[in-house]
């Protein structure tokens, strides 16, 4: 019988040597298990993932080191486009962290409260509409009855340019200048006195 033990613990010795020897030193001090991780005050499951406690960085548990990554939990966005009617404000909105603990804080469009009424378009009495401006638009251009200035109506008034600007026309010596009306308008009542070059007489 003591044999019999010897030779059993003879064979179980030798057999954890070639457990030793073959199977990687990690495994047989962890025995397979993950690393937990501390952050802050708490404690997190291997390969948690969690909003730290700030609730500014969404962080993740590696469970072969033991150590904590993170990311931002609010990455920035940038100022929203809000129209004539809207106010940028600051509001909160769900983040990713599953318990609802975190909030991210955004810009964005509000209608603005307490709008006065838009204005009135101003409308000028009849007694006081030129009459070269009854029955025009606003701002639109057109020849005057004198044939003297491309006018507009604004405000009450009336805006008048030149008609017919000065031209400078230069002619080569072989040529002369001659004068001629250019129509301005399509009814062929305004035109402007232009001048172009023509051949002289007898050049040829």
């Amino acid at each position: 019988m003591m044999a019999a033990a010897f030779f059993i613990g003879l064979m179980l010795a030798l057999l954890q040597s070639i457990v030793c020897a073959f199977v990687p030193p990690s495994f047989l001090h962890n025995n397979g298990q993950e690393k937990p991780c501390f952050h802050g005050d708490s404690i997190y499951d291997p390969w948690e993932r969690f909003a730290d406690e700030s609730c500014t960085g969404w962080c993740s548990c590696n469970g072969r080191t033991g150590n904590v990554g993170c990311v931002s939990l609010c990455p920035p966005r940038g100022p929203p486009t809000c129209s004539l009617g809207e106010l940028p404000e600051e509001t909160e909105e769900p983040s990713v962290d599953p318990t609802g603990r975190c909030k991210c804080k955004r810009k964005s469009c509000s209608p603005r409260l307490n709008l006065p009424p838009p204005l009135p378009p101003v409308k000028i009495p009849e007694e006081h509409v030129l009459p070269e401006c009854k029955n025009r638009t606003p701002r639109e251009w057109f020849i005057n009855d004198s044939c003297t200035g491309r006018c507009k109506c604004q405000y009450g008034g009336i805006t008048c340019v030149s008609l017919c600007s000065p031209m400078v026309v230069k002619c080569p010596s072989d040529m002369e200048e001659e004068s001629y009306d250019y129509p301005m308008d399509d009814r062929g009542k305004c035109s402007c006195k232009r001048k172009r070059c023509v051949p002289k007489v007898g050049a040829w």
